[in-house]
């Protein structure tokens, strides 16, 4: 989203797949990015706090209770979830800094008129809480087509966040 944000339409770029999205209002984006500047000033940029885990990823798992692991969100095929926890290149916690980074684009590719007139298809699982179970890629398809002319939307039942490992 951050490089169709800065480059819309540019080179050879025919159109764009944005899977696994959500929309938060950039108050509330505001909010948070202030709130994870103060975590940043107190443990570093490379480093992570409760709050942060909390802010960034904690409560995806809420829906999925009894959990039987801390990325139960992530998909509902339990061996690709073990696959990824196993996986020793995934970093276990997001830092501060890559939080507060992640939460500017957010601001920054949220806007409507941030991907000038590329097609776009939203696809997201109905039960992906980033996608707010489909209400925030409605959201964001609802501002994207205020300013374009080709959007689409795909919402899969029973999908959880990444489509690309459900069953």
């Amino acid at each position: 989203r951050e490089y169709l944000t800065k480059y819309p339409g540019e080179g050879e770029i025919a159109g764009a797949i944005i899977m696994g999205t959500g929309h938060q209002p950039r108050w509330l984006l505001s909010l948070m990015m202030g709130i994870v500047k103060g975590q940043i000033k107190k443990v570093g940029f490379d480093k992570t706090t409760d709050l942060v885990r909390q802010l960034s990823f904690g409560v995806y798992n809420q829906k999925f209770k009894p959990n039987r692991t801390a990325a139960d969100w992530l998909s509902s095929d339990k061996v690709e979830v073990d696959k990824y926890l196993a996986d020793p290149l995934v970093r276990k916690d997001i830092s501060a800094g890559l939080f507060w980074e992640l939460l500017g684009s957010m601001k920054r590719s949220g806007r409507a008129c941030a991907y000038g007139g590329l097609p776009i298809l939203l696809i997201s699982g109905q039960d992906d809480p980033v996608g707010n179970g489909g209400k925030g890629v409605q959201e964001i398809h609802r501002r994207l087509v205020s300013g374009h002319e080709n959007v689409t939307i795909k919402l899969f039942p029973g999908a959880r966040h990444d489509l690309l490992h459900e069953e």
